[in-house]
C-alpha cells in the first residue's frame, strides 16, 4: 500500500519589522559607531561629549551639575571624567563669583584644537553630503523624537535662549529672567541648562 504523502505545512510568513523599530535600531547602530570612532587621541566617547558640551552651553551652563545632567549621568561619574580632561590640560577650573565650592568648567586652548579633530566631523561630512531635503527631514525628525524623549523622562531640554521662557528681549538687547542677566549675543547662540519652553 503505498504511503501517502505528508503534506508539508507551509511556513508561517515572518512579519515585517515596524519602521519605528527600524529607525530606531538605525540611530542605536548609528550611535554606535559614532561611539566607537570616539576612542580617538587617548580620549572615551563620554569625554569628548563633554568636550562638545562645554564648547556648546552658555556661562550660565558651564557647570559639573549640568554637564551631569546633559549626559544624564552621575555626579560622581562627571567628576571623574572632569578630573581626567583636567589631568590632560583640556578643562580648566574656575571659581564661579564669591563661592570657592562653586566652579565653572572652561575649555583650554588645547581642548579647542583638539576638537578641530573630533571624530564627529567624519558623519558630519556624510550627513552634509545628503540632499538638502533628506537632512531638513532627518533635522526635523531627530528634534521631535529627542523632544518627545526629554519630555515623556522630564529631563532637561538644553536649547537656545530665543524660544525660553525666561528670554526677555529689552531695549538695549535682551535678558534672562532665570539668572537675573542681561544677556549677550554670545549667550542667544549657546544651550542652557535651565531652559524652559515657552509654549
Amino acid at each position: 500500500m503505498a504511503k501517502k504523502d505528508k503534506k508539508k505545512k507551509p511556513k508561517a510568513a515572518k512579519e515585517p519589522t515596524p519602521p519605528a523599530i527600524e529607525t530606531l535600531e538605525r540611530l542605536e547602530r548609528l550611535s554606535r559607531l559614532i561611539r566607537s570612532a570616539s576612542q580617538a587621541d587617548g580620549l572615551s566617547p563620554v569625554q569628548w561629549e563633554s568636550l562638545r558640551y562645554l564648547r556648546r552651553c552658555n556661562r550660565f551652563s558651564n557647570t559639573p551639575s549640568a554637564l551631569a545632567k546633559y549626559l544624564a549621568s552621575t555626579k560622581g561619574t562627571v567628576s571623574q571624567t572632569v578630573q581626567h580632561l583636567e589631568k590632560r590640560g583640556l578643562v580648566r577650573k574656575d571659581e564661579r563669583g564669591s563661592d570657592s565650592r562653586s566652579i565653572s568648567l572652561a575649555l583650554t586652548e588645547t581642548a579647542l584644537d583638539l576638537l578641530t579633530r573630533d571624530p564627529l566631523l567624519a558623519f558630519i561630512t556624510d550627513l552634509e553630503q545628503q540632499q538638502d531635503k533628506t537632512q531638513r527631514r532627518l533635522a526635523r525628525g531627530t528634534r521631535e523624537l529627542l523632544s518627545a524623549a526629554i519630555n515623556r523622562r522630564r529631563d532637561p531640554a538644553f536649547q537656545t535662549c530665543i524660544t525660553c521662557a525666561n528670554f526677555r528681549p529689552t531695549a538695549t538687547g535682551a535678558f534672562c529672567d532665570a539668572f537675573k542677566s542681561e544677556l549677550v549675543e554670545t549667550d542667544l547662540r549657546l544651550i542652557c541648562g535651565s531652559y524652559q519652553s515657552s509654549k
